[in-house]
């Protein structure tokens, strides 16, 4: 996205040795294609996901699909990082 985030990497992030590892998937440069393939790309990238288990350490806050607009407010202005919406009343009752 083009959104600024502010990210501190103060005194914990470098004292814990904290890995950032960021992957782009969609485009490369022309001289990376042939040896990176989409495919290629998206397989590093999901071994990375499978790797790391980003969901482990993030809450999850659910909303009822007819507050899905809260869901994305909440997302938007920082107070949640990952937001599930139920979808009806069952699912809801199990969670």
């Amino acid at each position: 996205g083009r959104k600024a985030i502010s990210l501190e990497l103060g005194t914990r992030f470098h004292r814990s040795h904290i890995q950032l590892i960021a992957s782009q998937v969609s485009e490369i440069p022309g001289t990376l294609r042939d040896t990176w393939t989409k495919y290629r790309r998206f397989a590093a990238a999901w071994d990375l996901i499978r790797l790391v288990r980003p969901a482990s350490a993030l809450g999850v806050k659910t909303f009822p699909f007819a507050r899905a607009a809260d869901a994305y407010t909440a997302l938007d202005h920082g107070r949640e990082v990952v937001c599930l919406l139920a979808y009806d009343d069952h699912a809801m009752s199990r969670l």
